[in-house]
């Protein structure tokens, strides 16, 4: 290897920043690996750490609020609670409380939404039709008789009528 060029113990890092080193089967500068690189602590120090790591932190900068990210993001807080539950370590976290049965998301977050007229609206609607479905026999019956009663011819349409055929 040249000198500008060496193959890197990430717990051995050299001092130049520029220095070009090969990490996981790459060539990378010194500075790409200082990012990659993730301080190293146990599970057992990093447990030590929670809750305040597993949460955003509110700080004031230049007399502005500002957020900082959780040391450790959710997908991490699952890794480590494995390892924990493997190394037989409690886990200082509360769980989620379970959801009641039937009460999934959809429910809980759609249907309390307002959603659409027409699907607020819809058991009405059904309601009505159904209803009005039990009283069309006799609704039927009173227009075809009303019908009927229309065609037929008065006494003075009738005598017209008779004229007209002769």
């Amino acid at each position: 290897p040249s000198p500008r060029r060496s193959v890197c113990n990430p717990l051995q890092l050299p001092k130049a920043r520029n220095q070009e080193v090969q990490f996981g089967g790459f060539l990378v500068t010194m500075s790409k690996v200082m990012k990659l690189r993730a301080p190293m602590y146990s599970i057992a120090q990093k447990i030590a750490m929670l809750p305040d790591a597993a949460k955003a932190q509110k700080v004031e900068v230049d007399g502005r609020v500002a957020w900082r990210k959780p040391k450790f993001s959710r997908r991490q807080l699952a890794d480590m609670k494995k390892q924990a539950d493997a190394e037989g370590l409690p886990w200082p976290l509360e769980e989620k409380p379970e959801r009641a049965p039937g009460a999934s998301f959809f429910e809980n977050k759609i249907f309390n939404c307002k959603g659409h007229k027409a699907e607020r609206d819809r058991p009405d609607r059904q309601a009505m039709i159904a209803a009005k479905l039990a009283n069309m026999p006799a609704e039927i019956e009173a227009y075809r008789k009303e019908r009927h009663e229309r065609r037929q011819k008065t006494e003075l349409q009738k005598i017209l009528d008779w004229k007209k055929r002769k």
